[in-house]
């Protein structure tokens, strides 16, 4: 009978629930930590990524390397072209307003997309007001392509005929994604 309550006690000392839930804890507290770590690096890779109307002017291979010091995006596209003096006067004009443009709209969609995230800490998020947020950055998202398109014509108009052909591969070379292909599988052999 002593043999069986000395087992009983080394039984209780292993099962104490106590230890059991502190090991249990801790793997949550862990759990959570990594969690957050992970979302909070997908934030910040989100913040730092850039624009999409940005990215566009540098997929074209015709454009010079962008690292060069000194020339923005918009001048190695006036670069490549060859424009003249007045081209180039045009140019920085129309860059200008179109900048301020561009950046305009961004500072829209950015402040509607704070407007968002401000409802998810709110104990019942109005999804009505969410719906219109989301419609209205849909309309400055489209406000920012026919930006982009209406840019490129009018730095069209200012192009003679061979740089308007340059303008127009540099243009289809920045429409094409550059996504690599995935390499296929090998089959399941079961």
């Amino acid at each position: 009978m002593k043999y069986f309550t000395r087992q009983k006690i080394q039984l209780i000392k292993y099962m104490d629930v106590f230890k059991q839930n502190k090991i249990l804890i801790w793997i949550i507290i862990i759990l959570v930590v990594i969690n957050l770590g992970t979302i909070a690096g997908m934030w910040v890779m989100h913040l730092g990524r850039k624009p999409h109307h940005e990215i566009l002017i540098h997929q074209s291979p015709h454009l010079p390397d962008r690292k060069s010091p000194g020339i923005g995006r918009f001048e190695m596209l006036g670069t490549e072209l060859q424009f003249d003096e007045e081209q180039m006067s045009k140019f920085n004009e129309f860059r200008s307003g179109h900048q301020n443009e561009m950046k305009n709209l961004v500072e829209k969609i950015n402040e509607k997309k704070k407007q968002i995230l401000s409802e998810i800490s709110v104990p019942e998020s109005d999804t009505e007001k969410v719906g219109i947020l989301f419609s209205e950055i849909g309309q400055y998202q489209t406000s920012i392509e026919k930006e982009i398109f209406n840019h490129f014509r009018k730095i069209k108009m200012i192009c003679n005929d061979e740089q308007k052909q340059k303008l127009e591969k540099i243009l289809k070379d920045i429409s094409e994604p550059k996504i690599p292909p995935h390499p296929v599988p090998p089959p399941d052999k079961r």
